[in-house]
């Protein structure tokens, strides 16, 4: 029986991608924290590849962990070499003087949690590598190769720019958008984007929920005050960016009738099997090769990055309100080279990453009242929003606001609203 993330009495092998590397304080002791999204390495070496795709594996064979460690042990058993986007194969059990490793199986909605050892973590190659004695290749070399092919998101559609285009020309310009208290995590709505006849439905820009090691900062009243999705663009596919439309999730079922503008990334499985296979007849895939799409009142922005960096390859959206205000939502990516270079004066936008550090600042509408909101969960260990970000939209003119819990209400609509 596989069952990974379940298991007590034996070490089990996870392959998994990295959702996230992150620096964090806590007590005064600095740490690291990885976030990886993971699948039974035995049920998917072991399951035909002509039927994987299709073939959702057991709920206690996905899971998300997260690794976390000081960080000299981070340095010692882990490496700087493993970064976000790539895949490791990683080993779990029981061991007193490893790094502590918590394991969410996606088995009651990533509700339980089970506290493992790490006892290895390494890279798959991309491409296979060495020879087993008898000549042939293992399952270990092959590994990397046989995951990017089956979580590639073009075995499910193909990238279709005109019906993207098609999409946004439907939809009327929005009055508001809103950054929803979300915790530590990205959820935008524009609302009476369908026009009046049909006020509550929406169109989103991300509908993520906190990874379960942070569902402490989310919101629960939020799924009374959201809308019906009609349209759903991700700017990319991090687990708090996505999250929300999990078929598994009961919040999921307002997601689970839009049409969904996504750009092509590598994904890991749970995003993969919970979030893309389950809408994959509503999926509108774009690649990061169309720079700039414009199509009456949204732009998508493809951002600069290289490689497996899905911040700075996804899509940067810039909204235009009735009021004519411009919005900007760029997701995680740094705004500036290497990230989304938008040289457009925005009066309203929605700070990357949380209020990071290095996240970049826009040019802003002189003689405006220009608002920056960062969507940020408290409480978190990972400086969120970082001071000198915070002191660089400051000095920049723009007047800051949080969604967390140090707002006076949670989810207060007043105070994250832009018209």
């Amino acid at each position: 029986m596989h069952a990974a993330f379940s298991t007590d009495s034996r070490n089990a092998h996870i392959y998994a991608i990295v959702e996230a590397v992150q620096e964090m304080s806590k007590s005064s002791r600095q740490y690291v924290s990885v976030a990886l999204d993971g699948i039974d390495a035995e049920w998917f070496d072991e399951i035909n590849p002509q039927t994987r795709r299709e073939k959702v594996p057991p709920s206690d064979c996905l899971g998300v962990l997260r690794v976390m460690t000081t960080s000299r042990k981070h340095h010692e058993m882990i490496g700087d070499d493993i970064r976000e986007g790539q895949w490791v194969i990683v080993e779990i059990g029981k061991s007193e003087n490893s790094p502590r490793v918590w394991a969410f199986a996606s088995t009651n909605d990533y509700e339980s949690v089970r506290r493992f050892s790490l006892l290895s973590i390494g890279l798959l190659p991309s491409a296979p590598t060495g020879q087993s004695a008898g000549g042939a290749l293992g399952p270990i070399a092959t590994a990397g190769a046989r995951l990017r092919r089956n979580f590639d998101l073009r075995n499910l559609k193909r990238p279709n720019v005109s019906q993207a285009k098609r999409l946004l020309k439907q939809l009327h310009r929005p009055t508001k958008c809103i950054a929803h208290d979300v915790g530590q995590a990205n959820c935008c709505e524009l609302l009476n984007c369908f026009g009046p006849k049909v006020p509550r439905v929406s169109a989103f820009v991300d509908i993520g929920e906190p990874l379960p090691f942070h569902r402490r900062t989310y919101n629960q009243n939020l799924q009374r005050m959201i809308s019906k999705a009609g349209l759903v663009v991700l700017t990319h596919w991090d687990w708090d960016h996505i999250s929300a439309g999990r078929h598994n999730r009961r919040q999921g079922r307002l997601f689970n009738q839009a049409k969904w503008i996504v750009p092509l990334q590598i994904i890991g499985p749970n995003a993969f099997y919970n979030v893309a296979v389950p809408n994959r007849r509503n999926l509108v895939l774009l690649s990061n090769q169309n720079h700039i799409i414009r199509s009456g009142c949204v732009d998508l922005h493809f951002g600069n990055g290289v490689g497996e960096d899905r911040n700075n390859t996804g899509i940067g959206v810039v909204v235009s309100l009735v009021s004519k205000a411009r919005v900007l939502l760029p997701g995680d990516a740094r705004l500036g080279r290497g990230g989304l270079e938008i040289r457009a004066a925005m009066k309203h936008v929605v700070v990357p990453h949380h209020g990071g550090s290095g996240c970049g600042v826009p040019n802003r509408q002189p003689r405006n009242r220009t608002n920056a909101v960062m969507s940020v969960g408290y409480p978190n260990y990972y400086n969120h929003p970082n001071l000198a970000t915070s002191g660089a939209y400051h000095a920049a003119g723009w007047a800051i606001f949080h969604t967390d819990t140090r707002c006076p209400q949670r989810g207060h609509r007043g105070l994250v609203t832009f018209v």
